[in-house]
């Protein structure tokens, strides 16, 4: 086959199936050929809604009722145990759940999707500052990355500023005036919006902390604006006035959001994740000017890019290295595999280093080959597979 000539319709298939979803279960392929081919597939799912989930859904509110909780009721339902300082089930529970709908979800872009923004808005859940995180992280995933994930970029974007897990991981939720904690105005600019080194300074970071001093949360983990906590006055962020209160705070995120800095950053991060490690600049443009365009409709980011002539070129069939999360649960659709539980498995990805919800650092797993292929971590994914 020439380097250059076009996928067959099998070879699309494939593709869209390995890198729109975890891999094919066994007879998917001829499947998906038979009913319209790959962009028929597609169509479906970049509407998920419309797509028979009902066997998973019960599965996973028989197994985990927190799915359909409040957090309030999350924290009551799940208290820490005496003598602990942690909630043990919520903490094995919320990988095994994330395990549980990749696999077998048919829906299976949103469940890559997800995975994609789970480590863009990284949050984790060990025990930090005497505040158990397991509650809180159980709810983010389900109201935050999932319910907003086929959205527009800026409501994702205001859910997880608001949430308590985001509170909590980058320490915000204590940042008040005269005591400033610029972590999580650092990473909202850096890893959330901007990216790095994108024409804003120290200045900025200093002043953007001040606009989002209290913002916090209450004893029911609801978000609340404390006004004591806000240092008063104008703040001044790349080269704008923005007044004090939630309002100022509200206006920033905004801000931030629409920037067109932000449209070539998160453009950029998808296509290397559906693409190519190293992405085509020009496809990295026409995706920024669509998310521009329609004011960060992902859904309409998703489709610019998966109907691009890049995605489907033969340059990039087959040319993305599966974390190990991705591996894992490619090799139980291929086998057919139910998921019965997922702690073991659950285990193994722990080993390889991509331990479900637990990513010390907040630019969360990367997906790009070299992050991925150190001996000791390619040595426990050959053993898991003579096992499997």
């Amino acid at each position: 086959m020439l380097v250059g000539a076009p996928l067959s319709d099998r070879e699309k298939v494939l593709h869209v199936l390995n890198r729109l979803g975890y891999g094919p279960r066994p007879g998917q392929v001829e499947q998906v050929l038979a009913t319209g081919g790959w962009s028929s597939w597609v169509d479906k799912q970049l509407d998920p809604d419309s797509i028979d989930d009902g066997s998973v859904n019960y599965e996973l509110e028989k197994r985990f009722p927190w799915i359909r909780m409040a957090l309030p009721q999350i924290k009551n339902s799940y208290p820490i145990p005496e003598n602990g300082y942690a909630q043990p089930q919520l903490r094995n529970e919320l990988p095994r759940s994330v395990l549980l709908r990749a696999t077998m979800s048919n829906r299976q872009f949103k469940e890559v999707i997800c995975e994609f923004w789970r480590n863009h808005f990284c949050v984790d859940q060990p025990l930090r500052n005497g505040t158990d995180r397991s509650w809180t992280a159980c709810h983010y995933d389900e109201h935050v990355i999932r319910e907003h994930a086929f959205g527009k970029f800026k409501e994702m974007l205001f859910a997880s500023a608001h949430h308590p897990a985001m509170l909590q991981y980058l320490d915000n939720y204590s940042s008040r005036a005269g005591a400033w904690n610029e972590n999580y105005a650092r990473e909202l600019m850096e890893l959330h919006t901007l990216g790095a080194d994108q024409k804003y300074n120290e200045r900025d970071v200093l002043e953007l902390t001040k606009v989002l001093t209290g913002w916090s949360y209450d004893g029911n983990l609801q978000f609340i604006f404390n006004a004591q906590q806000h240092e008063p006055g104008t703040k001044f962020v790349m080269g704008r006035n923005i007044a004090k209160g939630y309002g100022g705070g509200q206006y920033a995120l905004g801000m931030l959001a629409g920037h067109k800095r932000t449209a070539t950053f998160i453009s950029e991060k998808l296509c290397a994740y559906l693409v190519n490690d190293v992405p085509p600049p020009a496809l990295v443009d026409r995706v920024a000017n669509t998310f521009r365009r329609t004011d960060g409709d992902l859904t309409q980011v998703y489709r610019e890019i998966i109907y691009s002539p890049e995605f489907m070129s033969r340059a990039n069939f087959r040319v993305k290295f599966k974390t190990p999360f991705e591996y894992t649960v490619s090799a139980f659709r291929a086998t057919d595999a139910w998921v019965e539980d997922g702690g073991s498995t659950c285990g193994v990805l722990a080993r390889m280093g991509q331990s479900i919800y637990n990513c010390e650092d907040p630019t969360g797993y990367f997906d790009q080959a070299e992050a991925w292929m150190d001996s000791g971590v390619l040595t426990t994914r050959w053993d898991y597979s003579w096992k499997l």
